[in-house]
């Protein structure tokens, strides 16, 4: 899936840096059109991570050697030495969508960045309220959008919604919530 790694504000043009998406480590970088791409962040020369590297002609070159790549991952020119063979890094797909700049986490996005259903064609804003540390697998966090019953258990909000769900496509399922939160407590009169 898509995952936030930045405010988009964070990355000026010609700036990189990297993040962690679970286990994977990302350079993520805007060139000097505004433009960003994502690659892996660890140079395979020596290691570096390219993320305190600096974009150059459209490239992401590794403060260590200065070894260049590209959006596509490929190394497109070394300072020093005979350019080798073959050599480059995983690109990601990237996008920049409500204010933030994305990372799909597989070589190739089937979707861009989704749209919430029924907004389409409105301006969409997003709202970031801080790091929250959980420990918890990224899929229970994800589910807990749905998983009707945590609100209860979790948040103690005692809510009878009527759930309707539509799968309009192969990568898309809807799910439809109505339900009314009782004005109980604070959470509820929130």
């Amino acid at each position: 899936g898509w995952y936030p790694v930045c405010k988009s504000s964070h990355l000026k043009r010609g700036q990189a840096d990297s993040f962690l998406i679970s286990y994977q480590r990302v350079a993520v970088f805007r060139d000097h059109e505004g433009e960003v791409a994502a690659i892996d962040a660890f140079c395979p020369h020596m290691g570096a991570d390219l993320g305190n590297g600096k974009v150059v002609e459209g490239t992401l070159q590794c403060y260590f050697h200065q070894w260049c790549y590209g959006r596509n991952g490929a190394l497109e020119k070394v300072r020093c030495g005979d350019m080798p063979k073959n050599v480059g890094v995983q690109a990601w797909p990237a996008e920049e969508k409500y204010g933030f700049v994305w990372v799909y986490s597989a070589p190739h996005a089937p979707y861009p960045v989704p749209l919430p259903s029924g907004l389409e064609g409105q301006d969409v804003e997003a709202l970031h309220l801080g790091r929250v540390k959980l420990f918890a697998h990224h899929h229970v966090m994800m589910v807990g959008g749905i998983d009707l019953l945590h609100f209860a258990t979790v948040h103690q909000l005692d809510v009878d919604f009527d759930l309707k769900v539509d799968a309009p496509n192969d990568q898309t399922v809807v799910w439809k919530l109505d339900g009314r939160v009782p004005p109980r407590g604070w959470r509820g009169k929130l």
